[in-house]
């Protein structure tokens, strides 16, 4: 990994970075969540409101896979290795 680094809060090297199959598992829930709801909209209607959130964000949760987001498992800080991110 070229772009290792520890967690720039505690200094752990407990770190997980979000991936392909991170973003396909929080899909798949989301994306079958909204169809169940569309289908169960046609009993009652304002179910489709909540169907058309959810499949609305499926799609969205491959965003942070691009952005190559670090997770430390130690204290849950989230950062991008990217920027400069001060300790606190």
């Amino acid at each position: 990994m070229q772009d290792w680094q520890p967690c720039p809060r505690c200094g752990s090297k407990q770190i997980k970075t979000w991936d392909y199959w991170r973003s396909t598992i929080t899909m798949i829930p989301l994306a079958l969540g909204g169809c169940i709801f569309l289908v169960a909209g046609i009993l009652f209607w304002p179910l489709w409101i909540i169907a058309f959130f959810l499949l609305l964000l499926a799609p969205l949760s491959f965003v942070p896979m691009f952005y190559k987001i670090k997770t430390c498992k130690t204290c849950k800080l989230m950062w991008n290795p990217k920027k400069k991110m001060k300790a606190s």
